[in-house]
């Protein structure tokens, strides 16, 4: 007898918070983030909020260069 093999495709959604600010991401690493839209930002802290099938997860990160318009891709680092 063959058993079908069941997937699970897990929800993810990532976010950058920073103030009062939500900022939605296509993507994130260890070292960086990608932008859902393109904004500008300021060198600052952020929190990087990562949901995964409904845990999160926090992380405090560092925006050392601020993001440029026109530019989706940004360098974080762990805060100090």
């Amino acid at each position: 007898m063959i058993t079908p093999k069941t997937s699970h495709s897990a929800t993810i959604t990532h976010t950058l918070i920073i103030g009062d600010r939500k900022i939605p991401l296509s993507q994130a690493a260890h070292d960086f983030v990608i932008l859902r839209d393109f904004v500008e930002l300021e060198p600052c802290d952020a929190e990087l909020v990562m949901t995964i099938d409904g845990h999160v997860d926090c992380t405090t990160v560092h925006l050392s260069q601020g993001c440029k318009l026109g530019n989706r891709r940004l360098s974080i680092s762990d805060s100090l």
